[in-house]
């Protein structure tokens, strides 16, 4: 995923609301870049980064979930601003916290549905499902995040003309 402006954007429903697990992202021991997970013991959804200091720079608590509900999930990064963004069924989940330091750029290989890892030591699975998953390498912006959501139906790839007429040209060609 590196530190250029990306997005992370699926649909997640989990099985397990009382266990850490991994959504999608780059952790492997010190080789942490950012990463989407459930973690109950800080409230739920989370979009985490580390620093150059191995230490969180940026940390984003989302809402907890419900076993067996469908929700929208995106993460953004923007260098501009050299900050990240989540939202949660299309709705914006504020910054939680900000440290020193700059982002690392992390080796780790990127991982969906498990947290990567060496020699097996790691591996903590998602419980549920995970769908539409897609990775952008630019920041989208809330309207294109409007229009994945589409109102809680969702929009699967790909963005042809037989994806639904809401979806206008100018629009399908903003995701080209």
């Amino acid at each position: 995923v590196g530190t250029s402006p990306w997005s992370m954007v699926c649909w997640i429903q989990t099985d397990d609301t009382g266990t850490i697990r991994e959504i999608a992202g780059q952790f492997a021991g010190t080789f942490r870049g950012p990463l989407l997970r459930y973690q109950p013991t800080v409230g739920g959804l989370y979009l985490q980064w580390f620093n150059n200091s191995n230490v969180n720079f940026q940390a984003i608590y989302g809402p907890a979930l419900t076993a067996g509900v469908w929700y929208f999930v995106a993460g953004t990064y923007d260098p501009a601003e050299l900050k990240m963004r989540l939202r949660v069924n299309n709705a914006a989940v504020e910054l939680s916290g900000l440290m020193t330091g700059t982002f690392l750029e992390s080796a780790a290989a990127f991982a969906l549905g498990q947290r990567g890892g060496t020699g097996g030591s790691f591996g903590t699975y998602w419980d549920g499902g995970i769908d539409e998953f897609g990775i952008w390498s630019r920041a989208l912006t809330s309207a294109e995040l409007d229009i994945l959501y589409n109102s809680g139906a969702g929009l699967a790839y790909p963005f042809t003309t037989s994806t639904p007429a809401m979806l206008h040209a100018a629009q399908r060609a903003a995701f080209a």
